[in-house]
């Protein structure tokens, strides 16, 4: 905001408008079962959705979901099929 004042914008007119969402409380992790991990959006190639499936098929105990869609059906099927390999 203050960038924008400094460059000759008058104050009253600059409004924050914040971006996403407050963090949650997040209970402490369990000692058992597997650490759930979700990508929740959508699926396009640009957000690396792909990265995250190939990191979490690498890990023991890690379980993946997406959620989300794409217009690149080859790509979102790829990705489904890879967490389905996996396990993750």
């Amino acid at each position: 905001c203050e960038l924008l004042v400094e460059g000759g914008l008058a104050r009253e007119r600059v409004v924050l408008q914040p971006y996403g969402l407050p963090p949650l409380a997040v209970e402490p992790p369990r000692a058992t079962g597997p650490l759930r991990v979700g990508f929740l959006g959508g699926l396009a190639k640009h957000k690396g959705a792909h990265v995250l499936v190939e990191a979490c098929a690498g890990l023991a105990g890690v379980e993946l979901s997406l959620h989300g869609d794409s217009s690149d059906r080859a790509y979102v099927e790829r990705l489904r099929e890879r967490v389905a390999e996996t396990g993750a």
